[in-house]
């Protein structure tokens, strides 16, 4: 069933039992990348007494997906590489760096990262073949209950993933809040009493941490004060996040993004009750902020084109364009302080999103290019 951030402090407060699961498209989307953004603060959970768990299924699942990224990864530094010694744009230092990087087994680091995580977190993987009702399972695959559906009907790995963490959650006496955006998973979380959903990451571990009105207000005030230092963090991550761009013409176009950069950040539209603390020791306090830029957008132009008498279609370069448009984008913004008679400081800015879709309106096609 659906649940409510107040709903998980109430459970907190009272001491009940709560659990959170992992789905694998929640260290997808986070680019597994395990030692920043959201994944780096899960930790908060098991801080306060809620059991972090992953079902066996979905650990062999992120594990093929991490595999294929890393595999990815290796591929294009090698081709890279080749290209810049090809192009002799390598001197010695950077060759040797570049060398060093080619011998290095990538999928051997990835498999390490994924299991120092998953200790640091101190994650519970469940057994599968333990808990799974698999006579259920196959009544929801033949019947087309959730999480199949019509168009899904492979979803076996979720389906038993469901099945274990409703058994656990039953033998346990502990509910568990589905730490997903999978419509299969939402949708059997619905017919369930004890799987929930209805909460992002960030607003979950935000439910674990206590209100401080006066910090989020003196918070607030110090990034408005520093909106340049906010580019000078965020730049990097900005450059770095996936863009589909789509706009309009006379012509039917498709745009493909070759650069991304950040414009300005706009602190008007920022206000206290905004922010929301996900994690809080002493010295340090990181907040989920939402936080309004202007970003870059720089794109190539296809063109498609369709011959009338010879009925047949085309795609033609229609040359080049540069955009600028706002966008929201979901931060953790860490600050620290050295001493208690410091105030705060910005001490990083990740973005929690690391895909983007944005819309460019207008666009001029020229066939000169």
């Amino acid at each position: 069933m659906k649940i409510s951030s107040a709903d998980i402090v109430t459970r907190i407060r009272r001491g009940e039992p709560i659990a959170v699961a992992i789905d694998t498209n929640l260290v997808v989307r986070q680019r597994f990348q395990f030692g920043r953004g959201l994944l780096a603060v899960l930790g908060q959970f098991t801080a306060a007494n809620i059991k972090i768990l992953v079902v066996d299924v979905v650990l062999r699942e992120i594990r093929s997906h991490h595999l294929i990224a890393l595999e990815d990864a290796e591929q294009q530094l090698r081709k890279a590489a080749k290209s810049l010694r090809e192009l002799g744009l390598l001197d010695a230092e950077t060759n040797a760096i570049m060398s060093a990087a080619e011998g290095k087994c990538l999928k051997s680091s990835g498999a390490l990262k994924l299991e120092e995580f998953l200790h640091s977190i101190d994650a519970e993987v469940l057994d599968s073949s333990e808990l799974a009702d698999f006579a259920k399972v196959q009544d929801m695959y033949f019947q087309r209950r959730p999480p199949f559906e019509e168009k899904k009907k492979h979803e076996f790995p979720d389906a038993i993933a469901l099945s274990a963490l409703e058994t656990w959650s039953c033998s346990n006496s502990t509910d568990v809040l589905l730490l997903t955006e999978d419509r299969g998973w939402v949708n059997y979380a619905d017919g369930s009493s004890c799987l929930h959903h209805g909460l992002e990451v960030a607003e979950a571990i935000s439910a674990t941490q206590s209100a401080d009105p006066a910090l989020l207000l003196s918070l607030v005030a110090l990034l408005r004060a520093s909106p340049g230092e906010l580019r000078g963090f965020m730049a990097e991550d900005v450059a770095r996040l996936y863009v589909e761009a789509e706009g309009n013409g006379y012509l039917p176009i498709d745009l493909t993004v070759t650069g991304v950069s950040l414009d300005d950040v706009l602190l008007d539209y920022l206000r206290d009750d905004d922010l929301e603390i996900v994690s809080r020791d002493e010295g340090e306090c990181v907040v989920r902020c939402p936080l309004y830029c202007v970003i870059g957008v720089d794109a190539s132009i296809t063109v498609h084109l369709f011959d009338r008498v010879d009925r047949t279609s085309m795609r033609v370069s229609g040359g080049s364009m540069h955009s600028s448009s706002k966008a929201r984008l979901d931060c953790l913004v860490t600050f620290i302080s050295p001493s208690r008679t410091e105030e705060y400081r910005i001490d990083g800015v990740e973005l929690i999103d690391h895909d983007l879709h944005l819309d460019v309106g207008e666009v001029q096609v020229d066939f000169s290019e």
